[in-house]
């Protein structure tokens, strides 16, 4: 197939048939064995052809640059001039996104296997390395959380909570009529509140709704769940916060606060609620619902918090860059660090508590963990933060931002471990339990990363070639190649049986 200004032509066993009469500039095209063609337009929009039957097209973000067909036709892949590389299935599917070199001159694909060459770079991609996009949902992911087995919970804004298998199939768990505006997971039980003045909990097992709290005085800004006591909490925008079973029954309602509730948190054993209030206030509150406690809190406007469970601690970020660490179970602010140059934007708890993270709007991620009043580790994402998040193990750190990149990054030594280019800015992000993925809400999809084996890259460079080099991989597997990333000095070690 070859293009004379907007003007398409197919050649096939000797005999020129014409394609499309494009009204624009062809930037590049490709062609699979199949009869397959694909067509990179000035428009920003990529053509693909059946032979001579046009049969999509797909719409890109920004100027392309390179387009490339594997041999038989069942993959291809496309390459911006910002350097994304997105790998799509026949059918349209987005198999991945990938980051490239900017400016890339060259692109091909075979198979699992991508080469884009550009700015003075050569750089080899995998498909298997890249992002998997699942865009099964019908409006924007609001939320994700990992569950133990593996599985993800989702939240969006059409009121839908989906369960979302490792297998990556989508099934309902819950459905409101109006946008859910906070949730909280454990392992068995779910709470969502919604725009409808509802809260309600569901059973992660049977997909069953179990109780419900309706007629809030208005929308319910903000949900708590504490299963080791079995109960749940909201707060609205009505100044009250309410607790009961999740089992059902009696509702406890607090006095009207000072403020709405902007988010709720159980103590450990789940006999004490703790909030933050609109006004700047905490409060701290009885499983009864009674006002215990009230506490100034230094803080702006709040802009970002997280929820410890397991060690009953709540963590907010204001627009002043500062952080308040309230221990609900003891009542107390806890010491906090320094306060951050620029405001919170995004903040996260290790699901162990050991650890929390806050980023802000000028790119920076902070790391401490509760009670020190120094920052462990000051990190830079590079563009201003949407979402954080922590491993299980408390060593690695997942931050997304406004340049719609992923970055995972060691907490030990701040080396860069991996960047991927994601569809968009992404609103949420979470580690899988195992620590081995990390999935994030952009958009109407959930895209997850799966990640390699990690190691210091001293250590992975010392020890290859060595016997004892089987240690360092799980399950008696041994490493057979160190893969280094261009944007560090760290690497991946691939392990192999």
């Amino acid at each position: 197939s070859f293009a004379v200004g907007g003007a398409l032509t197919r050649i096939a066993a000797g005999s020129a048939s014409p394609m499309d009469s494009l009204e624009l500039d062809v930037v590049d095209m490709a062609c699979g064995d199949d009869g397959a063609t694909l067509v990179a337009g000035a428009d920003r929009v990529v053509r693909l052809y059946d032979g001579a039957r046009a049969a999509a097209a797909f719409a890109s973000d920004a100027a392309l640059a390179r387009v490339a067909v594997s041999r038989e036709g069942r993959r291809f892949a496309v390459a911006t001039v910002d350097g994304a590389v997105t790998v799509r299935a026949r059918s349209g599917a987005v198999l991945a996104h990938l980051v490239g070199p900017r400016a890339p001159s060259a692109l091909a694909i075979d198979g699992d296997d991508v080469v884009v060459a550009g700015a003075g770079e050569v750089r080899a991609l995998r498909v298997g390395d890249g992002p998997v996009e699942l865009d099964a949902h019908r409006d924007v992911l609001l939320g994700v959380s990992s569950l133990a087995d593996g599985a993800v919970v989702t939240w969006s804004k059409d009121g839908a909570v989906n369960l979302v298998t490792p297998q990556f199939s989508v099934s309902t768990l819950s459905s409101q009529a109006a946008p859910v505006t906070t949730a909280s997971v454990g392992e068995v039980y779910l709470v969502s509140g919604s725009r409808d003045r509802e809260a309600r909990v569901t059973s992660l097992g049977a997909a069953a709704r179990l109780a419900s709290i309706g007629h809030h005085g208005g929308y319910v800004s903000a949900v708590a769940l504490s299963e080791s006591s079995g109960r749940f909490a909201t707060g609205s925008v009505d100044r009250k916060v309410r607790v009961a079973s999740v089992r059902g029954g009696a509702v406890a309602v607090s006095s009207p606060l000072s403020g709405a509730p902007f988010a709720l948190g159980f103590s450990r054993d789940g006999e004490r609620v703790g909030a933050v209030l609109d006004d700047g206030t905490a409060v701290v509150l009885s499983s009864d619902a009674a006002l215990q406690a009230t506490l100034p809190a230094p803080l702006g406007v709040v802009e970002a918090h997280a929820v410890a469970p397991s060690v009953g601690l709540l963590l907010f970020g204001g627009d002043d860059g500062r952080a308040l660490l309230l221990d609900v179970g003891e009542a107390r602010a806890l010491p906090t660090p320094p306060a951050l140059n620029a405001p919170v934007s995004a903040a996260a708890f290790s699901r162990a508590g050991g650890v929390f993270a806050l980023g802000d709007v000028d790119g920076g991620v902070h790391v401490a963990s509760p009670g020190a009043t120094a920052w462990r580790a000051v990190l830079t994402h590079g563009a201003p933060v949407s979402a954080v998040a922590l491993s299980p193990a408390e060593d690695l750190l997942a931050s997304a931002g406004d340049d719609g990149v992923l970055r995972v990054t060691a907490l030990a030594s701040g080396r860069l471990l991996g960047a991927w280019r994601l569809p968009g800015r992404a609103r949420a992000v979470a580690f899988s339990a195992d620590g081995r993925r990390v999935h994030a809400g952009v958009g109407h999809a959930l895209v997850t990363v799966a990640l390699a084996p990690h190691l210091d890259a001293e250590t992975a460079v010392s020890v290859s070639g060595r016997a004892s080099n089987q240690r360092l991989c799980e399950d008696g597997v041994r490493v057979v190649a160190l893969v280094p990333y261009p944007a560090s000095d760290g690497a991946f070690v691939r392990c192999a049986p």
